[in-house]
């Protein structure tokens, strides 16, 4: 069951079935006044989980804040492959950033749209792909028409269409400010050979290892965010060396590794054998 105390199938399930059940926690959200405001009465319930899985130590703490008990942390699984192996997309001319997801505050998109506003004026054939929608988009809006005609805004991507996307683009950045559990943007990113520039914040730091297969900035610092870009835009030895550890870093996420640990725990769990 994935979060099984939310208001669904599996908090449904947890309340009825009789079989050895296992919890997935993958909330990275630390402010949650219902949830906290109940955490007496789901305590009770958790001890119904034979096995509680974390996805990252950030998911695990605010499960054990919340509920008590132990968590066998597992990422998040990834197919490397299908981002390692495409081919690119037209995107047209120039070298390109990358941003993917929700265009709105949690995901730092005004912080991105800032950065490259810094970069471009003296790197003429730089480019902003996004691949998202959401209230910030108007942060484009507020861009020079120069600086705006280089902005590629996709609109919402299916994931099974962003391998060539990725493939096309020279440096991926998420300035995601908090809240986040995992990074399987991350992930992707650097399966695909982008140097990936991100937020320093718990679940993210879980992925990336500053200045090894990634680069991590504060959070909210549209400066920042833009020096460690253009070291990676400008810096070519930087650049392959990130991509080179970053394809690396990837495959230890792959589901080829992950779903053997996930297999095991289940196994266990069958059995009986109470892990959490």
């Amino acid at each position: 069951m994935h979060e099984p105390f939310a208001p669904s199938t599996g908090l449904w399930a947890l309340l009825a079935s009789s079989a050895p059940l296992v919890g997935t926690f993958h909330s990275g959200a630390e402010p949650a006044r219902l949830y906290d405001a109940l955490a007496p009465i789901l305590r009770r319930l958790a001890r119904r989980l034979v096995v509680r899985i974390a996805v990252s130590e950030a998911a695990a703490r605010v499960a054990r804040r919340r509920l008590g008990g132990g968590y066998e942390v597992i990422p998040n699984g990834v197919d490397v492959e299908r981002f390692a192996r495409a081919a690119p997309a037209d995107l047209g001319p120039g070298r390109k950033l990358l941003f993917v997801g929700r265009l709105d505050a949690r995901k730092g998109f005004e912080a991105a749209v800032e950065a490259f506003a810094r970069l471009a004026p003296t790197r003429r054939d730089l480019r902003l792909v996004v691949a998202g929608e959401g209230p910030a988009r108007r942060a484009v809006d507020r861009l020079p028409a120069d600086l705006r005609a280089r902005v590629l805004l996709l609109g919402t991507v299916p994931n099974r269409d962003l391998p060539p996307i990725h493939a096309a683009c020279d440096a991926f950045v998420a300035p995601n400010v908090g809240g986040e559990s995992f990074g399987i943007v991350l992930i992707e990113a650097m399966a695909a050979g982008l140097p990936v520039v991100a937020s320093a914040i718990p679940g993210f730091d879980e992925v990336v290892r500053d200045g090894v297969d990634g680069v991590l900035v504060p959070p909210g610092r549209p400066e920042a965010l833009a020096a460690a870009l253009a070291r990676v835009l400008d810096e070519p030895g930087l650049a392959e060396r990130l991509r080179a550890a970053g394809r690396e870093r990837a495959r230890t996420f792959a589901l080829e590794t992950v779903l053997p640990r996930l297999e095991a725990v289940y196994e266990r769990a069958a059995r009986g054998e109470r892990l959490g």
